[in-house]
């Protein structure tokens, strides 16, 4: 066979690979997206019909928070697609055609690679620009909604509690507008419970920050009581305006305020272990797609008899262990327990030289020894 033969034949084998690949791995990518995005979807409805959401805004709550899930949901969809794709390959001998025909299993490997390459590029923007926008915008989003819920569900003359159970409120009357109260009085105990604010205003309002990331009670002409429970001691002070933020969503609280960070805010290393921790998680999925082609591949090894789910469950397993390893390497970084120069790198070492014994251990020296002594009986038979 030519030079120009092998490279053709090698282009359409690539060709056929990728496309059992794609369609495997669109088809495992897309039920875990649909399962991921329902739950977390029935989640946000749970919360809108208790008015701390608008209902208005889920679609784009949604829509922010695609690319986050995206990140994580494509690695194991590749993972998934390899097994399934070339497991179907091995069960109906189209793999053992393959290597009849002179493909060897470090071909299949560097065209896996290629659309390794491929994807690992999609997912490396997704994690390094795409999510944490995503993030950030969610987060804005959840706040405002929670904000101006907090306003719109005050009830003149019913003393009413803040979502974090801190802070009791009663408004006599509502001003000109909805964001506008008469006659307010406020109770506000600290996180401990140790001591107490009472307050009392005429007139108040709410106002965002100049970010429109978060809102705060603004007071107007009215007194502070500080007292601490069991004690007859009261200290009292006047002021002219009175400024208390807004208690956090629920919703907005799930989100890891260093997620939300930009790559290259946590480039800056204002706080080390934390943005080093988040950095390295950021790189670590692009990489973990390669380490995943390494470990799929002599998994989706099955014997005809076996069929292609034989090594699913094992598969899986070893999948969800390299993927709690890396969240449990984040956070032990960012609670200083593992050095953030070792940080989540060891974690992929480890499974890149499990990845490299399943591929290239024992078995596949046996193999390459098998076809040395069949080509010698070959070449003595001729």
């Amino acid at each position: 066979m030519t030079g120009d033969a092998v490279i053709k034949s090698g282009s359409i084998v690539t060709r056929y690979l990728g496309r059992e690949l794609g369609f495997s791995m669109l088809a495992v990518s897309l039920v875990l997206l649909v399962i991921i995005m329902g739950g977390r979807l029935i989640k946000y409805l749970a919360q809108a019909a208790a008015g701390s959401i608008d209902p208005g805004v889920l679609a784009s709550v949604m829509a922010y928070r695609l690319p986050a899930f995206l990140e994580l949901i494509l690695p194991l969809g590749f993972f998934l697609g390899i097994l399934l794709g070339y497991g179907r390959l091995y069960v109906e001998s189209e793999m053992t055609v393959l290597n009849a025909c002179g493909i060897s299993q470090s071909q299949v490997l560097r065209s896996t690679f290629i659309y390794a390459s491929i994807l690992a590029v999609c997912i490396a923007a997704l994690s390094l620009w795409v999510s944490p926008w995503g993030l950030t915008k969610t987060a804005i989003l959840l706040q405002q909604q929670s904000s101006a819920s907090a306003v719109e569900r005050l009830a003149p003359g019913r003393f009413q509690k803040s979502s974090d159970g801190r802070r009791v409120t009663y408004v006599e009357a509502n001003g000109d507008a909805k964001w506008q109260m008469k006659g307010i009085f406020m109770a506000v105990a600290d996180q401990n419970g140790q001591r107490q604010q009472i307050l009392v205003a005429d007139e108040g309002r709410q106002q965002a920050d100049d970010n429109n990331e978060g809102r705060y009670w603004i007071l107007n002409e009215g007194s502070r009581y500080t007292l601490t429970p069991g004690r007859a001691d009261v200290v009292r002070s006047h002021f002219a305006e009175y400024g208390a933020k807004i208690a956090e969503s629920e919703a907005a609280r799930e989100i890891d305020q260093a997620e939300t960070l930009s790559t290259a805010r946590l480039l800056k290393l204002e706080q080390p272990a934390r943005d080093l921790a988040h950095l390295q998680w950021r790189f670590s999925l692009p990489v973990m797609i390669f380490v995943v082609t390494l470990l799929a591949l002599p998994l989706a090894q099955v014997h005809p008899r076996q069929g292609r789910f034989a090594k699913l469950i094992p598969a899986i397993l070893v999948y969800l262990a390299y993927l709690f390893l890396l969240s449990w390497a984040r956070t032990q970084v960012v609670k200083g327990h593992i050095s953030p120069y070792i940080g989540l790198w060891w974690v992929h070492l480890l499974f890149l030289a499990v990845g490299v014994t399943l591929m290239w251990g024992p078995g596949w020296w046996r193999q390459q020894r098998y076809r040395q002594v069949l080509a010698a009986g070959k070449g003595a038979a001729s």
